[in-house]
């Protein structure tokens, strides 16, 4: 998978989507994940607790719909951006 492909299949991780899913190898799935938990550490978003430290989302709320798409936003800025990095070296 790269680039703009790349992309649209980690979002479709970030939100199952299992017919999404069923195409991906067992490769592509643990790159994916692997990816994916970069980005969420790295950004701050691995758990409540970070996203109350750092973004001051309180505890105990459901997520809506704007605060997950502007996590999503923020995972995939990430990821694009370590991408290009590797590409251009």
């Amino acid at each position: 998978m790269q680039g703009k492909e790349e992309g649209a299949g980690i979002l479709s991780y970030f939100k199952p989507d299992d017919v999404a899913l069923r195409k991906l190898d067992q490769k592509d799935l643990k790159g994916l994940i692997r990816k994916q938990y970069k980005a969420q550490h790295a950004c701050a978003c691995c758990c409540r607790g970070c996203l109350n430290k750092w973004y001051r989302v309180p505890i105990g709320i459901e997520l809506n719909e704007v605060q997950q798409k502007k996590i999503v936003n923020l995972l995939m800025t990430w990821i694009e951006r370590q991408t290009e990095k590797m590409r251009s070296r």
